[in-house]
């Protein structure tokens, strides 16, 4: 009877071992993760994991869906369409699925524009060397920084009022090449509406530059030229065939550009934006201009935080506080807050650059082609406050 009692008694024992044995594994695993994580080796892998990340793209997946919080502006954020069927229908997701090739370098053929139809574009009836005298960024008075929102993710400070009355560090002669526009995602499209109906070669994504970003880059490109200010478009799609390592062929193509014409000063890398809800509806995002809806801007700013050789990131930021600021007095809620990101998105290249999302995959692309009309009326005042002050500039 003893025996049997011992038995039953050391069997009965195990699990409770077991359990009190793991959960003081777990505990010192904590312990260590914790010790790890705030030494300098815990730091150390952690960047080298982010750099991993966005070598092979595994950080464009993730950023891939929304890289802003589009969320703040709930009043202006509406549901587009129902919910999608399956997962790889729900906007970016499924674009973000398709098979890669790591380490890939090669940049596809530049895919011309050349059935894109454009209309006449008007401004203000001026150019841009008539908004360099009474330009309200060199006028010398103090410019309110109360419209100007960031959403800033990096921990760094930013004094928004100091950056908003500082001058741009840059000076521009807009006859020569000042604006590189590119497409890092080019393929990017919009609802399908009206008569903007394409063959999708991934959800919300086509390869026909009549109705993806690279139109709206067009639409741009013609209404900076307007104000007479010289652009250069780079039509790429450097999402094709593969989405991951679009950023590496951007970069390129970029370093190439500023090689070729020396003389750009800014840089717009055009995208559109993705916001799903959590059950796969597909929202869009707008302002309402003059009676009418546009698709919103969000500007994205990189920074160093992430070990990027970026050290002028904030006259980067101030370029895009400096847009935001003339664009919200222009056209009230037409920019979502900035986005000041811990990724450098290839914004070193110049102190002019940014990333710029036009609408989301809900939007229509005509929203999204009356979006970056407004646009290029703000950038223009921005443009035309870097004009240097002589007699040849201001006879123009």
């Amino acid at each position: 009877m003893r025996k049997i009692s011992r038995a039953k008694s050391k069997s009965s024992g195990k699990p409770a071992q077991a359990i009190v044995t793991w959960l003081l594994c777990m505990l010192a695993a904590c312990i260590l993760i914790k010790s790890i994580a705030g030494s300098e080796l815990g730091k150390k892998i952690e960047t080298e994991l982010q750099s991993f990340a966005m070598r092979d793209g595994t950080a464009e997946t993730i950023l891939g869906m929304e890289m802003g919080s589009p969320f703040k502006n709930m009043g202006l954020v509406n549901v587009a369409l129902d919910a999608p069927d399956t997962p790889e229908e729900a906007g970016e997701t499924g674009s973000d699925a398709q098979e890669t090739v790591v380490g890939e370098s090669a940049i596809p053929e530049e895919i011309e524009p050349e059935d894109i139809q454009t209309e006449q574009i008007e401004t203000f009836g001026k150019t841009v060397y008539d908004l360099v005298e009474g330009n309200v960024f060199t006028s010398g008075q103090t410019l309110d920084n109360s419209v100007i929102e960031l959403d800033n993710t990096t921990g760094y400070e930013v004094d928004t009022s100091a950056l908003l009355n500082q001058p741009l560090n840059m000076t521009i002669n807009p006859e020569e090449p000042t604006v590189l526009i590119v497409h890092t995602h080019g393929s990017e499209a919009y609802t399908p509406a009206g008569d903007d109906i394409y063959t999708e070669t991934d959800s919300y994504r086509t390869e026909d530059n009549n109705y993806n970003v690279v139109r709206v880059g067009e639409e741009l490109k013609n209404c900076l030229e307007a104000y007479g200010i010289s652009v250069i478009h780079n039509t790429t799609l450097h999402d094709y065939p593969s989405y991951n390592g679009a950023y590496d062929r951007a970069a390129v193509t970029i370093s190439d550009m500023l090689k070729q014409y020396p003389t750009i000063k800014i840089v717009i890398d055009l995208h559109r934006d993705a916001i799903l809800n959590m059950d796969g509806s597909v929202y869009k995002s707008t302002a309402n201009v003059n009676g009418s809806e546009c698709s919103q801007l969000l500007f994205v700013m990189g920074t160093d935080k992430l070990g990027a050789n970026f050290p002028h990131w904030q006259e980067n930021l101030q370029m895009a506080i400096k847009l935001q600021y003339a664009l919200e007095n222009m056209y009230p809620s037409i920019t979502k807050p900035i986005l000041i990101s811990e990724y450098g998105y290839n914004q070193g290249a110049t102190n002019g650059s940014m990333i710029l999302e036009v609408g989301c995959n809900g939007n229509t692309l005509q929203e999204s082609l009356a979006a970056v009309r407004y646009f290029a009326d703000g950038a223009a005042e921005v443009i035309a406050s870097a004009i240097e002050k002589t007699e040849f500039a201001i006879d123009k």
